[in-house]
């Protein structure tokens, strides 16, 4: 979670900009932004493309009026900036006290810095919508329901320009979710939604998912208590152009993932992030079934800390869905209970795989075993992340120290076959440090290309080699320690490429 340090942050991104001009960070130690601000906010001279607020509390009107104005923002961040009445803003009464009547109810706006007075006593009265008030049940709602409905109808809704929305940390609820889907529903430009922790909860994301919102491509309702799968498969469904979902630390079960993707599937997704969850056998069993669909372009897959996952779910995930899809690249599966066995099954699904590149195992249990199937199936991995293992649990001989013969294995795996791999995270593993090094050592040496570029032509006749040796030293010639093993191993290595 971010600290919170209030702070405003007014950015000029245009390359013309001097450096000096290009981030102004204004009074840090405010919690209320002066009217200075957003008379800033509404000018169009200075070219203002990106706007932050951090904690700070916003006077809805003055914001709205400044966003529908300025016709370059392109990045709006309001981060724990969307306060109720009772914490910042203003409050909802009458004469007699809080009003019975929707014609009786205005709005008090007690900012002392207000448009039309210097005065701290000056009050503004502004008549609320008959529309607001089934949702204004108290004073907090009251408030909530005009900050909320200000900001996006009018402001957001008639900035042509936004492309990013951070509104995350804020108390938006099913009304402010409601207010925002009818602000972006027709909206032409924005694509970057954030909403994290905003306490949508499942009715929130029914009102977001009663339509299109706009042209929407990344949305981000992580920590916000959903566990209806039915409505996010909706919101997915009625928006063709995400790409980029995150629904980490929500309340998504086995049932709630068969709701999501059983009819429509992944869409057109790329980046799908579900750590966190509540997802295991049955659940991998629905997604794997959604990534073997030929439609599916899923690339990046985060599974992160769903610990009733497993053996038995990793299995149906990949008999399912990774055996047959081609197009993941990254796969996160921190702390999901694989072990040795979900590991050897997992190399198996991914050895013919075609475009896997990165895969995360950390915190899984795994052994010398686990590893050692990992390096020697998964020969088309760039980055493999097995810390926080039992790796090299074997290693140790009690008041005899490490066994310096357990764990060559790995190192032997990496030696003879695997030659692409080029970061290996074995960090907070027990492996003894001779066998840590030697990895570290060979995948550099994956890192500048010349283990590929010999193994390519190590059946042709020596003249062929020693022609390749310029291009090889060229590609070394930055690490001291491969190009001295180079020069020194140089004979053998013409026989038997590293």
């Amino acid at each position: 979670m971010d600290p919170i340090v209030p702070s405003i942050l007014l950015r000029r991104d245009h390359e013309d900009a001097p450096p000096s001009q290009q981030h102004e960070q204004l009074h840090p130690s405010r919690i209320k932004p002066s009217k200075k601000v957003y008379d800033r906010l509404k000018s169009n001279d200075e070219n203002l493309q990106t706007v932050e607020f951090r904690y700070q509390q916003i006077d809805q009107r003055r914001l709205a009026k400044a966003i529908a104005i300025n016709k370059y923002l392109k990045t709006l961040e309001l981060v724990a900036s969307v306060q109720t009445a009772g914490v910042g803003g203003g409050f909802w009464t009458n004469s007699q006290g809080l009003a019975r009547e929707p014609e009786l109810c205005y709005y008090y706006d007690d900012y002392g810095d207000g448009p039309d007075s210097d005065s701290e006593n000056c009050f503004n009265l502004f008549p609320i919508p008959s529309a607001w008030w089934p949702f204004c049940g108290s004073e907090p709602e009251l408030g909530l329901a005009c900050e909320i409905y200000t900001l996006c109808c009018d402001g957001i809704q008639h900035n042509k320009a936004l492309v990013s929305l951070n509104l995350s940390q804020n108390h938006l609820g099913s009304y402010g979710a409601n207010c925002l889907q009818q602000a972006l529903e027709h909206h032409p430009s924005l694509k970057v939604l954030k909403l994290s922790r905003c306490q949508l909860e499942d009715d929130g994301l029914r009102k977001l998912a009663c339509s299109s919102l706009g042209v929407l491509e990344e949305i981000d309702l992580s920590c916000n208590q959903i566990s209806d799968g039915i409505y996010l498969g909706k919101l997915l469904y009625r928006n063709r152009n995400m790409r980029i979902l995150d629904f980490s630390k929500n309340y998504l079960s086995n049932v709630g993932c068969e709701d999501f993707l059983d009819e429509h599937g992944l869409g057109s997704l790329r980046s799908l992030n579900l750590a966190s969850n509540h997802i295991g056998r049955l659940g991998a069993t629905a997604l794997g079934t959604a990534m073997a669909r030929p439609s599916c372009c899923l690339e990046e897959l985060i599974l992160n800390d769903n610990v009733f996952l497993g053996e038995a779910g990793l299995l149906a995930l990949g008999t399912k869905g990774l055996i047959v899809n081609s197009s993941i690249i990254k796969l996160a599966m921190n702390n999901c209970s694989v072990g040795d066995v979900g590991a050897a099954i997992l190399a198996q699904c991914l050895s013919r795989h075609p475009c896997i590149q990165e895969l995360t195992l950390a915190a899984n249990h795994l052994t010398i075993r686990g590893a050692a199937a990992c390096l020697q199936s998964m020969t088309t991995l760039l980055k493999l992340d097995l810390s926080w293992n039992r790796i090299g649990n074997a290693c140790y001989c009690g008041d005899q120290g490490f066994d310096p013969t357990v764990g060559q294995e790995l190192v032997a795996i990496m030696k003879k076959s695997n030659i692409m791999l080029r970061e290996l995270n074995l960090s907070h593993t027990p492996l003894p440090l001779a066998h840590r090094r030697s990895l570290d050592f060979w995948t550099a040496l994956n890192r500048t290309g010349c283990r590929r570029l010999l193994r390519q032509y190590k059946n042709h006749d020596s003249s062929v080699l020693i022609g390749l040796w310029p291009q090889v030293l060229a590609k070394a010639s930055d690490d001291p320690e491969i190009l001295f093993h180079l020069l020194t191993k140089f004979p053998a290595m013409l026989v038997t490429p590293p």
